[in-house]
């Protein structure tokens, strides 16, 4: 692996080669982003979705909108794509955040009409607004035979997004950890990621893979070398992903376990080390 190609770079040469239009923003969590035409406006399609489950909760928060409330399928809800809510059929009743995380966990189509005509879109792109997501907009409703524009967004708006789910502060605490849950079941989790290289970073819970330890008494950060490389054999990755802020030495000797010497410290601030 070439040291010098930084994590920027790879993403330069994708796009470079790329027979489209692409835009990239990329957010580590922890003060480090990649923002390469973060700013450009691109149609949504279904990504829309997350803005609006959004609305709901913040409407929720308000007293607005009620999360328990039960709202029907209605004939006018109708559209053909994505989802499970066409083989109930027109007359089924769902409490309004059973139809929110169907609108989320398996795009559904008619549940998102459902929760558009229930907070209705004015409403919803006031509260996009008002979370500061000032490029995205919520232009119709879903109806592919009468509208050609669902919504607009950025990649900074919509990394901003998830990165405020992440960090509790959408809305509020309680509201980001309910919608992160709602996330976590999405059924496509796939899509964008099955031709990925696998890497290995158990961070949920810490925001540190479990095999790095830091010692109680003298705050000296180590890596627990059996665990670290269980894991990875457990996983079957191609990559270990470290904080930088390692020792260089610990780096060094856990390079040698492995019996390799390829390692990069990519930009964002971590070590990216190659198993053989």
């Amino acid at each position: 692996m070439d040291k010098n190609m930084t994590l920027e770079k790879r993403i330069a040469a994708e796009l470079y080669s790329y027979q489209g239009k692409m835009s990239v923003f990329v957010d580590d969590l922890h003060g480090h982003t990649v923002e390469i035409g973060a700013d450009e406006e691109f149609e949504t399609a279904s990504t829309i979705k997350a803005y609006i489950l959004a609305a709901l909760y913040l409407q929720a928060s308000r007293g607005k909108a009620s999360l328990e409330e039960k709202i029907t399928y209605k004939p006018e809800h109708f559209v053909d794509g994505s989802g499970m809510l066409r083989a109930l059929g027109v007359g089924a009743s769902l409490k309004v955040k059973d139809a929110a995380t169907m609108m989320i966990i398996c795009s559904d189509n008619i549940a998102t009409n459902m929760v558009i005509d229930y907070l209705g879109l004015d409403t919803i792109n006031a509260c996009i607004r008002e979370m500061g997501f000032a490029h995205t907009v919520l232009h119709n409703p879903l109806h592919f035979d009468l509208y050609n524009d669902l919504g607009t967004t950025t990649p900074r708006d919509y990394a901003s997004l998830f990165a405020q789910v992440a960090k509790g502060t959408l809305v509020s605490a309680e509201a980001s950890a309910e919608m992160l849950a709602i996330f976590r079941q999405q059924h496509y989790n796939t899509m964008l990621t099955h031709d990925f290289p696998q890497f290995y970073l158990d961070c949920e819970e810490t925001g540190e893979p479990e095999y790095v330890r830091t010692e109680e008494n003298t705050g000296e950060r180590t890596i627990d070398f059996r665990t670290c490389l269980d894991s990875a054999a457990a996983a079957g990755v191609d990559y270990i992903l470290l904080p930088g802020d390692l020792p260089e030495d610990t780096v060094e000797k856990l390079q040698e376990t492995l019996g390799t010497d390829m390692e990069q410290k990519t930009t964002a601030g971590y070590y990216l080390i190659e198993i053989r």
